[in-house]
Formats: C-alpha cells, structure tokens, sequence
C-alpha cells in the first residue's frame, strides 16, 4: 500500500491562486462563522468599555475589578476574532 504524500505548501498556494483565478475559491471560515464572530466580538469590546468606564463613576469599589475583567474578556475576544481573521484572508493569496 503506498500512502499518498501531503502536497507542499507551495503547492496547496498554487491551487489556492488558480482557484481565485477561475472564481472557485471558498473561504475557509463559512461567511455566517465569521460575521457572528465579528459581531460578537465588537459587542464584547463595546459592553466591556461601557462597563469600565460606568464602573468608575457608580461603582467606584469595584471598579479594579470591573477593568481588569473587562481587559480579560476583550483580549479572549480578540484572539478569537484574530483567529478568524488569519483563517480567512482571501486577499493574502491574490497577486
């Protein structure tokens, strides 16, 4: 039994070019993934500056904690949403 070699990256660019070339290319990521990932992402970033900065004026004994929670929760998110950006970026293989 001859198992079949894994092509080289080279190869597997060059059959990502010629599959943008003759508009066959699909993303890695599925559109709806990659929007909902997004959103989610720019919702966490948006609830986390509102928090952090309504939590120095109302809850002024907690506010450390409120921040750092909100740095944790924008760094995880945007790791993530980084992530789904490197999978999908069509344009790095065009020309």
């Amino acid at each position: 039994m001859m198992s079949e070699t894994a092509p080289t990256r080279a190869a597997r660019r060059a059959a990502a070019r010629a599959a943008i070339e003759t508009d066959e290319y699909r993303p890695t990521v599925p559109v709806n993934v990659r929007d909902a990932v997004y959103w989610a992402t720019l919702g966490t970033a948006a609830a986390s500056a509102l928090a952090s900065g309504v939590a120095g004026i109302w809850f002024p004994e907690i506010a450390g904690q409120v921040l750092a929670t909100g740095g944790v929760a924008t760094t995880v998110m945007g790791i993530i949403g980084g992530g789904v950006g490197v999978v999908y970026r069509p344009g790095s293989l065009a020309r």
